[in-house]
Order: structure tokens, then sequence, then C-alpha cells
């Protein structure tokens, strides 16, 4: 079992659901957040076709796709101030090392089942994501969904570069009734386990659906980065840094990162 929370309770119920959700802020403050990030210029004005070195472009805006290195600098910087008080009440010496924006358009932004990408060693310890909505969600505007318990399976090196090999089997609708949908007022958040399988539906609303997001990890961990060499399937293991996080968009050069070790690819 991991330590992660202070509270035993909710630490029992992290390590056996891979989630919590928590009331945090009111709905007034978490909006005045999402206004001071609106107020800034990522390269594709948030209208949700940021284009990538590596991947398609996607039919939601995400900070970490955005090629605007300032944008996402102050991302960073709103972000980790507004979760500081969320990690000192709950968490056991987490910082946040990376932050997003979340906004998916009215009418689009459906995000695939997925898990997020791995960075720390999670024999040791776990990465943890923070998802608080701007306004209130449900099926209708693209609210999380879980895989409760998924975070102790599935696969154990994951980014954007390395096949997910569980696509097939949760792009058929029927496996669909796995995933648990939770009802998240505007200033609540959900914390999860990095590793559990979640995805959000489109926003099928005539408004946008924003969401505060940051990642976070203990001081002490180690960070990693994993990229897969497609000519010999080899997964690269890189130790990198919080500034790495900060400013790793897909499909940046690799070169001068700390390689590790190489993993065969299976």
């Amino acid at each position: 079992m991991h330590t992660i929370f202070k509270n035993y309770e909710l630490n029992n119920q992290f390590n056996e659901y891979g989630y919590v959700l928590l009331d945090y802020v009111s709905g007034a403050v978490s909006s005045g957040m999402l206004e001071k990030i609106l107020s800034l210029k990522p390269s594709d004005n948030f209208m949700a076709n940021q284009i990538m070195k590596s991947l398609p472009a996607q039919t939601y805006h995400c900070t970490y796709f955005d090629s605007n290195k300032a944008y996402k600098l102050k991302v960073y910087e709103i972000l980790s101030e507004f979760y500081s008080s969320l990690t000192e009440k709950y968490l056991i010496d987490y910082e946040i090392i990376m932050a997003n924006l979340f906004l998916k358009p009215p009418h689009s932004g459906y995000v695939t089942p997925h898990q997020n990408m791995t960075i720390v060693d999670e024999t040791k310890s776990r990465s943890l994501s923070f998802w608080c909505p701007t306004v209130d969600t449900d099926l209708s505007n693209g609210t999380m969904q879980i895989v409760r318990g998924s975070h102790n399976n599935y696969a154990k090196f994951r980014s954007s570069s390395i096949p997910w090999k569980y696509c097939e089997f949760f792009s058929q609708e029927e496996n669909h009734k796995i995933f648990t949908p939770l009802i998240v007022k505007a200033g609540q958040v959900v914390i999860i386990d990095d590793a559990i399988v979640h995805t959000t539906s489109a926003n099928f609303t005539g408004v946008s659906r924003p969401v505060l997001h940051a990642i976070a990890a203990q001081t002490q961990s180690d960070l990693f980065f994993y990229d897969l060499n497609q000519a010999t399937s080899e997964i690269k293991k890189f130790k990198v840094d919080k500034e790495f996080w900060k400013l790793y968009s897909p499909g940046d050069e690799t070169g001068n990162l700390h390689l590790i070790e190489g993993i065969i690819f299976e």
C-alpha cells in the first residue's frame, strides 16, 4: 500500500479504487482561475486545433499539446498556486510538476480511454492527476469516467509514443459498461492515480466544458520519460526533472536527455 494521503480513510480508498472525489473550492474560485488562463495566448487560441509533431490534432484544447512554451509556463504558475492548498491539506510531500487546461468546445472533445503517462517508478510511489471542472459535469458535457481499481493493472510503461495495447478492447462500446461516470460539481476535485484507466465523453452541450488539471509527484521521487523507438521496438527510459515536464510537448526532441536504459516493447 502506498502512503499518499494524510487521512487514513482517504488513503485506503485511493489505494483500493484509484481515485477520490473531494470538495475543494467554490465554482466562483475555479472560474476565476479559468479567466486568468483564458487571458493567455496559446498556439490555437483555445480553438482545439493544436498542431503537434507526433500526434494528430485533437477535438479539445490541452496545454500539454501546445507549442507555446511561455503559455505552458504561465498555466503552470497559475495552477500550481491554485492547487497548493490541496497538496498541503491532503497529501504527504507532493508537488505539482505539470499543469493543463482541458477545454472541450461545444459538441466535441471526446477523449479516448487511456492511462496517463508513466513518470515515476510506480513500484515505489505514484503520480497523481487533479481534475477540477469550472462547471458542473455529467455525461452530457464530458465528465470523468474511470475503471475502478484498474490502477494496478494494464500497461506499465506509458507515453504518447507508446501504443496502448488495450485500445481495441476499449474501442468496443459493449466494454464501456465497466466505466463508472463521476458527477463532479464546479470546484470539486477528482484525484486519480495516473495509472487508472479513464475517459471523458464528448461535450454534447452548447457551452464549453473547462477543467483545471495538474499532475503531482512526491518531491523525493525520481522523474522519468519513456519514448518508443519505432525502428527497434525499444522503449527508452530517460531520467528527467520537473522543468522537463513543465515544458515538454509530444514530439519534442529528446536527444539531450539522460538515458537510463532500453526496454524491449512487447
